[in-house]
């Protein structure tokens, strides 16, 4: 057992990368780039990890496969440092790309496929199958980038990053999936089937990116990032992340395992930090796209997300897991720093797209998050787990602050898509899809049940500041549309929340969907805080539009849909069917808090809306618990609205709080907008519905329950909604 440990303890730095490259100068990747296929099995089971890394200065170090590690009083570290000073002048690198494809067996398939082509890569401390006992003792893993390249008159041109999982013809299929393409690109800490046991000890993973790069005359042509997930005839458990763009981080992904926290600390950090300089670049994303796999007879567990753009986060997302906590911490902490400078930049992206896999005979536990933009976080979300703390802590944190400064600049996004697939059984679903500027996703807990004694906490908070500087500015946006499956059973029910948001500062956090809670002096806090004291002239911006539209089922609809179009947009805090069962709240508190500042400069600025359209589906043989919330307009607010389901408080108080304040000023200002529709779905039985359109500005929905029974025992309940309007209008047209 200590060789083994001795063995993981891998320390790797790769530092102070610095050269210089003058004339016309080639880098070609060959004809088939970086490829890794995994071997087959024809009869047993098969444990793989397959990374292929093209490009410049990659790291894969600390990846244990089927190992057991146990150091007491011991410290194991996995470092990964990349720096690049380079200087590149007429340089022209063409590549075929980074392509893996797992191998596939008749029997259980356990893999990590890690696909990454650019530049600045890092793949660190992703186990796989692996048991971790902590006593004492510290991991940690450490992957940092930094970049003071200059580049001059390069051209830049990249056959994408593809991943083609493995498959079972016979029974399971566990995996995860990773494919980054771009730049500043971390994959760490995440791990497949793995159980953690941490006592006093720390588990610790960092992740940090650092661009001080100019670029000129630049020309970046991305092959897009693209995951397929193995299929299987029995249970597939599926972590599918596509990212392209720039300053990507992937990390602290757990799935299918136990994790058990003693008096310990486990936390994953990732930042990214931009201080980059840009003129007369023109960057080409190929776009980033999910397939997850599907099954023929046993269920679906699965998370899918896809994130094109820049400066996108997805850490500590949990699927399939059961979290244990006594007196410990666990944390996740996504940040994102913009202070670039962009001069004659065009954007041009190629969308985000998820497509979950399906099940033709059972279950389907789903969350499908697309994001397409600048500055996205999803962080925090967690799929099929049970959480049990007594006296622990389990926060979640996502930020993201712009200070840059664009000048004649044209952004074309190519929308998000977040689709989710069908099955025979229930659907358990959550689909987000974002398309715009500083988005986060996080808190959002699908299919989740949780039990918090003794002081446990379960905190998660976002927040977003804008101070950019905006000068000839166009924004073109794809639309966001989130679209749930459906189920076909005969006694078969959908339990689903659909969150579209297409603008800017948008947040969708704390939102649960059929989650149980059991809480006895516990303490569970969602918070959402958008700020924006940009300044933008001569600025155009035109939407793609948000829908968000529900699946169907033949027996039981649980459904929340809510679609939000332009800027300062928050949902939160909304819980969808919490718990079948009477959840029992006492001696607790549960608060949910959103919040938004406008004081913006804006001269000659026309914008146009794509509308807002929430679509609820329909049920031929049971009842309808549904909420479409369709929202257009700035600084709209949907929070705190409950649907479906029983509370029981007991000396307890659940708080809501939603506040707007308008504190911009608009000279000479153009917006309109197309509207915003909000249509029902129908049953042959009961149907319970809430159905809200709001076109305009400041727009509040909070603290609207839908079929909720409320027991309240020396216990209070209150949601407050504040909109202050001290904005100064001059010169302007709204229609």
């Amino acid at each position: 057992m200590r060789k083994v440990a001795a063995a993981t303890a891998v320390v790797m730095a790769m530092a102070g990368v610095t050269s210089f490259g003058a004339g016309l100068s080639f880098a070609d990747g060959g004809r088939s780039g970086a490829t890794a296929t995994g071997g087959s099995t024809a009869g047993a089971d098969l444990f793989q990890q397959n990374s292929a890394q093209e490009g410049r200065l990659n790291s894969w170090c600390g990846q244990p496969s089927d190992v057991f590690i146990s150091p007491a009083g011991a410290r194991m570290r996995g470092r990964c440092l990349n720096h690049d000073g380079s200087f590149n002048a007429f340089a022209h690198t063409r590549s075929k790309g980074a392509h893996v494809e797992g191998g596939s067996t008749i029997a259980t398939v356990e893999q990590q496929n890690i696909a990454q082509k650019g530049r600045l890569n890092d793949a660190c401390a992703n186990l796989n199958d692996s048991s971790p006992t902590i006593q004492g003792g510290r991991v940690e893993s450490d992957c940092r980038n930094h970049d003071r390249s200059l580049s001059k008159q390069v051209l830049v041109k990249g056959g994408g990053a593809r991943i083609s999982g493995g498959s079972s013809l016979v029974e399971a299929v566990l995996q995860q999936n990773i494919a980054q393409q771009g730049r500043q690109n971390n994959a760490c800490a995440n791990a497949v089937f793995s159980n953690f046991a941490v006592s006093d000890g720390r588990l610790d993973s960092d992740c940090r990116n650092h661009d001080g790069s100019l670029s000129k005359q630049v020309l970046v042509n991305g092959g897009g990032a693209h995951v397929e997930g193995g299929s299987a005839e029995l249970d597939v458990h599926h972590q599918n992340i596509a990212q392209d763009g720039r300053q990507n981080n992937a990390c602290a992904h757990l799935m299918n395992e136990d994790f058990t926290v003693t008096g310990g600390r486990a936390e994953s950090d990732c930042r990214n930090h931009d201080l980059s300089l840009s003129k007369q670049v023109l960057v080409k994303g190929g776009g980033a796209h999910v397939t997850g796999g599907s099954s023929t007879v046993q269920t679906v567990e699965q998370q899918n997300i896809a994130q094109e753009g820049r400066q996108n986060n997805a850490c500590a997302n949990l699927n399939d897991a059961d979290f244990e906590a006594t007196d410990g911490k666990v944390g996740g902490d996504c940040r994102n720093h913009d202070r670039s400078l962009n001069r004659r930049v065009l954007v041009n992206g190629g969308g985000a797209h998820v497509e979950g896999g399906s099940s033709t005979t059972l279950d389907v536990t789903q969350q499908n998050i697309a994001q397409e933009g600048r500055q996205n976080n999803a962080c925090g979300n967690l799929n099929d787990g049970d959480f049990t703390l007594t006296g622990g802590r389990v926060a979640g944190k996502c930020g993201t602050t712009v200070r840059s400064y664009s000048n004649h600049v044209l952004a074309k996004g190519g929308g998000a898509h977040a689709e989710g697939e069908s099955g025979a059984a229930d659907i358990i679903q959550q689909n987000i899809a974002q398309e715009g500027r500083q988005n986060n996703a996080c808190g959002n807990h699908n299919d989740a049940d949780f039990t918090l004694t003794g002081g446990g906490r379960l905190a998660d908070k976002c927040r977003t500041t804008d101070r950019s500087f905006n000068k000839h500015v166009e924004v073109k946006g794809g639309g966001a549309h989130a679209e749930g499956g459906s189920s076909s059973g005969e006694e078969a029910g959908a339990f689903q929340s659909n969150i579209a948001q297409e603008g800017r500062q948008n947040n969708a956090c704390g939102n649960l969907n059929d989650a149980d809670f059991t809480l006895a002096g516990g303490r569970v806090a969602g918070k959402c805080r958008t700020t924006d004291r940009s300044f933008n002239k001569h600025v155009r911006a035109k939407g793609g539009g948000a829908r968000a539209e529900g699946g169907s089922a033949t027996l039981s609809l649980e459904q929340q849909n809510i679609a939000q179009e332009a800027r300062q947009n928050n949902a939160c805090g909304n819980l969808n069917e919490p718990e079948a069962e009477t959840p029992n709240v006492s001696g607790s508190q549960v608060s949910t808090e959103c919040g938004s500042k406008d004081r913006s400069f804006n001269k000659h600025v026309l914008v146009k809306g794509g509308g807002a359209r929430a679509e609820g589906g329909s049920t031929t043989g049971g009842d309808v618990n549904q909420q479409n919330i369709a929202q257009e307009g700035r600084q709209n607010n949907a929070c705190g609205n409950l649907n479906g389901g029983s509370v029981t408080l007991t000396d307890s108080r659940v708080k809501n709080r939603c506040k707007s304040a308008d504190e911009s000023t608009n000279v000479g200002t153009k917006e309109a907008g197309v509207g915003a529709l909000a249509e029902g779905g129908s049953s042959t039985a009961d149907l319970f519905q809430q159905n809200t359109a709001q076109s305009g500005r400041q727009n509040n929905n909070c603290g609207n329950p839908n079929n909720l029974t409320l027991t309240a025992t020396g216990s209070r309940s209150t949601t407050q909604c504040i909109a202050v309007d001290r904005s100064t209008n001059i010169g302007t047209i709204n229609r």
